[in-house]
């Protein structure tokens, strides 16, 4: 019996490493993918030499985040946040889309496995924003990782007429596992689509104001969006880390997370980190991280109200 016992536990060992064996292959394309993108981390003044090339009344009057849903987990509380821009013409630009209320559930089963709380929800955009979705021309995403696309179908099939959704060309076209599946939610939905230019900060057309960074770290096509709402400057670093204290600490997502779960480029991560920790010392320099909610919260910009969207 005994033997028959040491032997079980021999195949399940193999088992188990023949499996771990097997995903680690499934995520060595990723891994060496994300190694291969080209960062270019613009210094202060190539910051602020493009943000001044635009007059302050042509900025964007309001700024508001509208949280999606939000989750105790052993990251901190996370929210699912989309950051609504608007200009003095009426016009908006959309930052992420986030989930509606089942795929957030669903989103958050597997990290209450790992001890988190339930998922509270709020609604989708596409619920919240109600009549403001039409002032909505552009949209840009900080990833394509389904909490932040999972909603563009349904917005765009909700607006009177489609916006545009603007894209780095690391976004639009270089895709792993985890971003493929967002890609092709953008490229199914009505919205147009537009490529943003090859500067290392990057105006988005039609926006003044409003420029981004192919950031990479994350996933191939991460982005990071810039804009100033009167004297302060906005920087919306999407999931570099997932929350602020993160950057002050340097601190990254860890081992499972960064190499099990989603393939990061580590080193990279570690120098945006530094960058942004730099940016938000400086005065008049704010940055965000997307599923921080206690920090957009605390940063002063406008919660969206529902008042705000009423049809």
């Amino acid at each position: 019996m005994a033997a028959v016992i040491k032997w079980l536990l021999y195949l399940l060992l193999g088992a188990v490493l023949l499996g771990a064996l097997g995903f680690a292959i499934a995520l060595l394309p990723a891994h060496l993918q994300i190694r291969s993108v080209t960062v270019s981390i613009p210094t202060a003044t190539e910051l602020d030499s493009a943000l001044d090339t635009i007059s302050t009344a042509d900025y964007p009057t309001d700024i508001y985040f509208v949280n999606t849903a939000r989750q105790n987990t052993m990251w901190g509380e996370l929210g699912h946040v989309g950051v609504l821009l608007q200009w003095p013409d009426g016009k908006s630009f959309l930052i992420d889309t986030g989930m509606n209320a089942a795929e957030a559930v669903a989103f958050g089963r597997p990290l209450e496995l790992l001890g988190a709380g339930p998922t509270e929800t709020f609604g989708g955009l596409e619920t919240q924003l109600g009549s403001a979705l039409d002032n909505i021309t552009g949209i840009g995403f900080t990833h394509l990782h389904p909490d932040h696309v999972a909603s563009i179908a349904r917005l765009c099939a909700a607006m009177t007429a489609p916006a545009t959704i603007f894209q780095s060309a690391q976004q639009a076209g270089s895709h792993n596992l985890h971003t493929r599946a967002g890609q092709a939610l953008v490229n199914e939905s009505t919205c147009n689509q537009q490529q943003l230019g090859s500067a290392i900060v990057k105006a988005v057309p039609g926006f003044p104001g409003l420029f981004a960074i192919a950031a990479g770290g994350h996933t191939p096509g991460s982005t990071i969006f810039i804009t100033r709402l009167g004297t302060d400057t906005w920087i919306f670093a999407g999931d570099i880390t997932n929350a602020m204290v993160d950057i002050y600490t340097n601190q990254g997502k860890g081992f499972m997370y960064s190499y099990l779960l989603i393939p990061e480029d580590t080193d990279v991560l570690a120098d945006w980190r530094q960058w942004l920790k730099a940016q938000d010392a400086r005065d008049g320099v704010n940055v965000l991280v997307a599923h921080d909610i206690r920090a957009f919260s605390a940063s002063g910009l406008q919660a969206w109200a529902a008042e705000n969207g009423a049809r």
